[in-house]
């Protein structure tokens, strides 16, 4: 089974080898605890050098093979992921949180400084890890490597990286400025960490923290939405798409198959997701399943969601054998001249599979038009008493011909203007002319529209101020126009990401944006939205910013934490009693206002550095400053693992401290299966991120 193909999936993750741990002369000396007796001298040395040189941070030698993270193989032989031995005694925890007494501790805490094991599995394994080494040490490894209490190193190396600046100086060997997040309830410190499971029911995420596995119906909502396109930050597009297919097939095999059609059609015709193919690829699994009733129902619902010729091309990509036609015969022709072939495929080619019988005279004509093309046509009917809706098919047909022969201008502008043909009739040469765009815009589509702003700027169409400007914004501020268009807000945001740059990702073209546009296309991205009617209730809306968020949406220019600022948006339009935090493994400034305009949004987005993830802080941070929430929203991709206590955990913890029955709504940005809502609990939900229905109905449930 293949996967919807794409331009293939960039890898952001770091893999090197041994690093040299060295530090500047100018960077402040660490705060390390004190040092405890000295080692036997046999364990003192490693191939003949003095241990303390081995491990001193301003060594510029190498670390040697000794310190070095062992691979997953030697890891089990030796224990599997049992701690360091001695970090109990040392009064560590995880990634440097304390699980001990205060003093050296809490130095240890605020200078950033892990136990030796961290460290070293933190260069080389976590995050910098080569080709086999793991994240973890064992005691038997960590024996052997010298790093036990007695060996007198500990809280040399620093801790690993909050930021895209805290990477580039932990390469080098060396920690960034002391911590300035808060520090976590000592009560809290002693639960499970998110790296151990709470129960047998949670699975590991990319990064081995441990969370709960979303159901198969909640995985094919994610893949609806988002796809496979570019993968995920961890895990690769081939990849991806497989678990996805594989989910689908599992609700086929459980009897589920027509629901599963009636979720594609549901999130095809409102207009739910930013692109058709996953929804198709979905389709096509469908009508090629064993399952009677499933197979009859995608062909059923093959004329609802192949909407354009482009849908049913890329389908039949999918399903070679499939056999479709449409009936009206002038919505026909406007497709197959305005969509001649796409991804290898032509009407030709589905006419010759199909062996089409014509059940009209339009459609006749069209079927005809296709194969021998207008001269032939016109020879046959020219002669014969037609219809008025024949006859205007004919001219229509006649027009698309001739416009192609002519280089007068003005006859351009006619034939466009009389029979409203679209850019894809036209010639090159025809786009050259600023007068053949005036034309061209007084009927465009939304969606071309949108993908033609920044070339009819360029080419002067659009001028501050003039009559093309304010059709333009007219049209984006129609909420009509936008919900028959099926326009999704990511659609919205990648038009106006692209314009208010000035140039296009590919080419020269540039232009001057117009500010006009630039407000009307941020009153467009709220309306693309359905009414929210307000709760009433209290909401902290958290966004994840840790570095996997970093990774690109959709294969657009947007990454999933700017698509989850701009959602925040929409719920703090709404709800005005809400407040916006943003974490990555610790809280972290939040630049977003309710009186931002988009732009601001973007823009700020932009700005905020990258770390680790620990999707439970939201709600620590809410118990240590008392903020009273009602609900808590975390726009994230579930690769949570930097916390000491895990997400659903914190959730419970701020339930009873604060008395307020909180609940929790998990938006996934990703279609991994990963969530951190926990499935028994009724409180927490998961649902899928940019499902521009899902927001209403969330929300509406909660206040139920």
């Amino acid at each position: 089974m293949s996967s919807v193909k794409t331009p293939g999936s960039l890898s952001m993750r770091h893999h090197s080898p041994a690093l040299p741990v060295m530090a500047p002369a100018t960077h402040r000396p660490l705060r390390l605890r004190p040092r405890p007796p000295p080692a036997p001298a046999a364990a003192a040395t490693d191939r003949g050098k003095p241990a303390a040189e081995l491990v001193n941070p301003t060594s510029p030698r190498l670390l040697p093979d000794s310190l070095r993270a062992p691979s997953p193989a030697a890891r089990r032989s030796a224990g599997g992921r049992s701690s360091h031995p001695g970090t109990a005694e040392l009064g560590l925890g995880r990634a440097g949180t304390r699980s001990g007494a205060e003093g050296a501790g809490a130095c240890e805490e605020r200078a950033g400084i892990r136990a030796p094991e961290e460290a070293t599995s933190g260069i080389l394994g976590s995050r910098g890890r080569g080709p086999g080494e793991g994240r973890g040490e064992s005691a038997a490894a960590a024996a052997a490597a010298g790093l036990g209490p007695a060996r007198g190193c500990c809280g040399v190396f620093p801790s690993r990286p909050r930021s895209a600046r805290g990477f580039t100086r932990w390469r080098c060997g060396f920690g960034g400025p002391p911590s300035t997040g808060f520090l976590k309830d000592r009560k809290m410190e002693e639960s499970v960490n998110q790296m151990q499971p709470l129960n047998e029911k949670q699975i590991t995420n990319s990064e081995d923290g441990y969370v709960w596995q979303v159901t198969d119906m909640n995985r094919l909502h994610r893949f609806l939405c988002f796809g496979s396109e570019g993968g995920t930050y961890y895990i690769k597009e081939q990849k991806l798409g497989l678990e996805n297919a594989e989910a689908l097939i599992r609700l086929i095999e459980d009897g589920r198959g027509c629901e599963v059609i009636q979720e594609i059609k549901s999130f095809s015709q409102e207009g739910r997701t930013a692109k058709q193919e996953p929804m198709l690829f979905a389709l096509a699994i469908c009508s090629q399943c064993s399952d009677i009733s499933t197979k009859q129902a995608a062909f059923k619902a093959v004329s609802e969601v192949c909407r354009i010729p482009t849908h049913l091309f890329t389908f039949i990509q999918f399903k070679k054998d499939l056999k479709e036609s449409m009936k009206c015969g002038m919505a026909l022709a406007l497709a197959v001249t305005k969509y001649k072939q796409r991804n290898g495929w032509s009407h030709k080619d589905l006419l010759r599979l199909s062996h089409l019988k014509p059940s009209s005279e339009g459609l006749a004509i069209v079927t005809k038009y296709i194969t021998k093309g207008w001269k032939e046509v016109h020879e046959l009917y020219k002669e014969k008493a037609l219809s008025v809706e024949t006859e205007k098919l004919l001219k229509y047909l006649e027009a698309v011909e001739k416009v192609k022969r002519t280089k007068d201008e003005l006859e351009v502008i006619h034939l466009i203007e009389e029979h409203r043909l679209v850019r894809e009739h036209l010639l090159t040469n025809h786009l050259k002319s600023k007068e053949v765009w005036k034309a061209l815009l007084q009927e465009m589509p939304l969606t071309a529209l949108l993908r033609n702003l920044g070339k009819m700027t360029a080419n002067s169409v659009l001028e501050p101020g003039n009559s093309e400007v304010s059709l333009v914004c007219e049209k984006l501020c129609n909420e009509k126009l936008l919900k028959k268009a099926r326009i999704h807000p990511f659609h919205v945001l990648i038009a106006s990401e692209t314009y208010k740059t000035g140039h296009g990702l590919r080419g020269k073209l540039k232009w001057r944006p117009d500010e006009e546009i630039l407000k009307a296309l941020d009153a467009a991205f709220y309306k693309t939205f359905k009414t929210v009617e307000p709760t009433g209730k209290r909401f902290l809306l958290a966004i994840d910013v840790s570095a996997s968020m970093n990774q690109r949406v959709l294969g657009s220019v947007l990454n999933a934490s700017t698509v989850a600022a701009a959602m925040c948006m929409v719920v703090t339009r709404t709800e005005k009693d809400s407040y916006v935090v943003a974490f990555s493994d610790e809280m972290v400034p939040c630049p977003v206002t309710t009186d931002m305009t988009l732009q601001q949004v973007l823009m700020a987005m932009s700005q905020i550095p990258a770390g680790g993830t620990d999707c439970s802080l939201p709600m620590i941070w809410a118990q240590k400053t008392n903020t009273a929430a009602d609900v808590f929203i975390v726009f994230t991709d579930n690769e949570t693992f930097a916390g000491s206590i895990h997400p659903a955990v914190a959730l419970k913890e701020y339930r009873k401290k604060m008395d307020i029955p909180a609940k929790l709504i998990v938006c996934g940005m990703t279609s991994n299966g990963f969530t951190i809502a926990d499935p028994d609990d009724r409180g927490m939900l998961d649902m899928c991120g940019f499902d521009t229905g899902a927001l209403d109905k969330k929300l509406s449930e909660k206040n139920n």
